[in-house]
């Protein structure tokens, strides 16, 4: 979760729903999960986009990401938020563009 804090993150929420499986993390205002996904693939990692995640199609689904904990150690789990803040530095950048 402190990793979450970092500047590209300004804006998101995360939301730990108990049982050390996945965080919930609401992005920044204007960012797509999906285009984020094709970023952060880019940056060797990736993550399950709310619009995946939905029985149905919320109108905010697109601005959620589910990200696995399980079976991940804490060097892992460290290195793909550091490669998904990458990515979504890189990606805020080219929409302010």
């Amino acid at each position: 979760l402190a990793l979450l804090q970092a500047p590209p993150w300004r804006g998101a929420a995360a939301e730990d729903p108990g049982g050390g499986r996945y965080l919930w993390v609401r992005l920044p205002a204007g960012v797509s999960s999906e285009a984020l996904l094709r970023a952060s693939l880019r940056h060797g990692t990736a993550f399950l986009p709310g619009t995946l995640c939905c029985a149905g199609e919320p109108d905010d689904a697109d601005a959620y990401i589910r990200l696995s904990l399980a079976a991940q150690d804490d060097a892992r789990l460290r290195e793909g938020v550091a490669r998904l803040t990458a990515a979504l530095a890189e990606f805020t950048a080219r929409s302010a563009e």
